[in-house]
């Protein structure tokens, strides 16, 4: 089955009524609940067929390999993290994935998940920098492109760098205006960071719990301007996206929204990338509970 198959082109949304000319991309409607099944279903359809799946994540991603795992009728083993929240770990079990405790440091676990499948003859999914995943996730490029126009800003939250990379090289591929924005988290800015970071404070964008950016990626976050919003930005966006749309957006995706309110006016229509909707009632009911809203805080070096 072809990835188009697996994950159909997802829906535009204006979200106008909190800032003139942003449109939300809803990636919450794959099948996974996330952007990540795009990177998943490609490094799938260039493989061959496996008997298992191993894979390490702070979420999403395991979800989308779990999720893939059902549909193919293998099973699927997900090296997680500490910070893994708990609804993340119930859907992850409710897929049939086995949990596997595993480091903090994704490189650390992705090594520990790729001896597995070695051992066992499984396919190892990468949570990263891996030629199929970049294929994948560059595919929402060419659809904003189709409805909006070859003119516009998209606003992506930033992990491993790898779908900001992706959208990047893409952009670059089709020869287009668009103009690429990262956002992430201040508790977890890594922008300006050069050795692997250990995180202080937890943060409503655990899905971008990743200690470091990787090389491989910095060209394109360096091209890109860059926004850091604060945890209390990152409810805002959660609970005005609700309140405008009916949507719970997670923590990691309303980071986009958050970034994107922060953006000088321009001409051209501003994407923000919902990454995902994998997000616990309780969860976001208190996220939306406990902050006020603050300014956004810009990094050093921003790009505008």
């Amino acid at each position: 089955m072809t990835p188009a198959a697996v994950v159909p082109p997802t829906p535009l949304l204006s979200l106008a009524a909190t800032r003139p000319g942003l449109w939300l991309k809803l990636e919450t409607t794959s099948p996974a609940g996330s952007i990540k099944a795009r990177g998943v279903a490609q490094v799938l359809a260039d493989s061959p067929a496996p008997i298992g799946l191993t894979t390490y994540s702070t979420g999403n991603h395991g979800i989308a390999v779990a999720v893939a795992a059902q549909r193919l009728g293998v099973p699927c083993r997900v090296f997680c993290p500490p910070t893994l929240a708990a609804y993340k770990q119930q859907l992850l079990l409710a897929h049939g994935a086995t949990l596997v405790a595993s480091s903090l440091n994704a490189d650390a676990g992705q090594a520990a998940a790729a001896r597995e499948a070695a051992t066992l003859g499984w396919l190892f999914v990468p949570l990263a920098n891996h030629a199929g995943l970049l294929a994948g996730y560059a595919t929402v490029v060419d659809e904003i492109a189709h409805q909006l126009g070859p003119a516009f800003r998209l606003v992506v939250p930033v992990g491993t760098g790898s779908l900001l990379r992706a959208c990047t090289e893409r952009v670059a591929e089709l020869g287009i205006s668009a103009r690429l924005v990262g956002a992430e988290p201040t508790a977890y800015s890594r922008f300006n960071q050069t050795a692997p970071l250990a995180f202080s404070s937890p943060s409503l964008a655990d899905g971008l719990a990743i200690n470091h950016i990787s090389p491989s990626n910095q060209p394109a976050l360096q091209a890109a301007t860059r926004v850091a919003v604060t945890e209390a930005a990152i409810a805002e966006a959660m609970r005005l996206t609700a309140a405008a749309t009916r949507l719970q957006l997670e923590g990691a995706a309303a980071v986009a929204v958050a970034a994107a309110w922060q953006l000088p006016t321009s001409p051209e229509p501003v994407v923000a990338l919902a990454t995902g909707g994998n997000i616990g009632a309780a969860h976001f009911t208190g996220a939306i509970a406990n902050f006020s809203y603050p300014a956004t805080h810009h990094e050093p070096g921003e790009n505008y």
